[in-house]
């Protein structure tokens, strides 16, 4: 018989392998900001695994996030875009910096903050230092 410690324990482990698992590119940068780089359009199903691991890797404190969009060529559906910007997605999001490359995704990006406007404070970049530097100033 387990005892509740070592279920737990268990639990957290999973959580952790399905955060690498479904999302291999989201790390924690320098313990301050998780970083995503997505490659492909995002289905409610996808948004929901990425959002699971970035609070997992979080440790279920605020942080920033860094969505390097620079390889996407189609956005994400209009379910994931609503879940990004949910309450649940949002509670453990201080800002997020989206990296673009090109007009295409600028205008993605574009897209996304006009028709789901995010609850926290939300910026495009196509420099990956002034993205840091931004949402090291959003933390006061």
């Amino acid at each position: 018989v387990e005892s509740d410690e070592e279920e737990e324990a268990e639990e957290e482990a999973e959580e952790e392998e399905e955060a690498e698992a479904v999302a291999p590119s989201l790390i924690l940068m320098n313990d301050e900001a998780t970083y995503g780089k997505l490659v492909y359009s995002l289905t409610l199903e996808d948004a929901i695994a990425v959002v699971k691991a970035h609070n997992t890797l979080a440790g279920d404190t605020p942080a920033p996030v860094i969505a390097d969009i620079r390889e996407v060529s189609v956005g994400a559906d209009r379910l994931a875009r609503e879940y990004y910007v949910s309450e649940e997605s949002s509670r453990l999001k201080i800002g997020m910096a989206m990296l673009v490359n090109s007009p295409l995704q600028r205008m993605l990006g574009n897209v996304f903050f006009r028709i789901n406007r995010p609850p926290y404070p939300s910026k495009m970049f196509s420099d990956e230092v002034k993205a840091k530097a931004w949402l090291d100033s959003l933390r006061g």
